[in-house]
């Protein structure tokens, strides 16, 4: 049974003992979908690398394409970051309004420039911050963030998400995460399950405001809300050095 009193949320009141019955459920739609990307995308882009996953959060059916394709996450790890500032609010508070000083001028380059970036030098408050790298995806703004939260929260709490451990020196270590496991942190602001409800009600109400029109919400009607966070990343292969791309986009609709 089901809260309806949030408008992004629905936590999770009691534990649906049939629960595990319904994952066999039949999703209406999940052969068009595979044949329509077979047939408009594998066949005529070989060497693309794919994966997709859908899951019906208010009965639980889902289905994925290539689930044990890993990827790079890249800009995603920006949600998980905000998840510990939030987490860290609940038995801090005053942490949301606290100000922090931009220290590094275009600290990294983005293929997706913000359309409203940071100024270098100019204070900003968490929340604004958090704000800025989820709707926008800005870089700096997240690299202010994880500079200046103590290494003892963040740790924790990655450990608690089970989410690739971070080095401070160089961004990310070079780990990989699935598609569905990265779609867990969806579920979990949805159902209220590690954040409180007003934190996970506050995120996703930011994540519904992202600027990044051309994944998930490219053909979907403006009146419907999607709470959703782009990533994206350019590398050079170590084995061919062709130039690789990388090009994410997660969320609830």
């Amino acid at each position: 049974r089901e809260s309806n009193t949030y408008k992004y949320i629905s936590p999770l009141l009691e534990c649906d003992i049939e629960g595990w019955k319904s994952q066999q459920r039949y999703i209406p739609f999940e052969k068009d979908i595979k044949k329509t990307i077979e047939e408009t995308i594998v066949k005529k882009n070989p060497n693309i690398q794919l994966s997709i996953y859908f899951r019906n959060l208010k009965n639980g059916p889902w289905f994925w394409i290539n689930e044990g394709e890993a990827f790079a996450p890249a800009s995603l790890m920006k949600l998980p970051i905000s998840m510990s500032y939030m987490k860290w609010a609940e038995t801090n508070p005053s942490i949301l309004s606290k100000e922090l000083t931009i220290i590094q001028e275009n600290a990294s380059t983005q293929n997706f420039v913000p359309d409203v970036g940071v100024n270098w030098r100019k204070s900003y408050t968490v929340i604004d911050l958090i704000s800025r790298a989820l709707i926008y995806s800005d870089n700096d703004a997240n690299r202010t963030l994880v500079d200046n939260i103590p290494e003892s929260i963040l740790m924790s709490i990655f450990k608690d998400l089970w989410i690739p451990i971070i080095d401070r020196l160089n961004e990310w270590i070079d780990d990989y995460i699935s598609v569905r496991e990265y779609a867990s942190f969806f579920r979990i602001l949805y159902n209220a399950s590690y954040l409180d409800r007003k934190s996970s009600e506050k995120l996703l109400e930011i994540l519904s405001e992202s600027k990044f029109r051309n994944g998930l919400v490219k053909y979907i009607p403006s009146s419907v809300v999607v709470s959703h966070k782009f990533g994206e990343r350019k590398f050079q292969a170590a084995d061919t050095w062709e130039i690789m791309t990388e090009l994410h986009d997660c969320g609830i609709i």
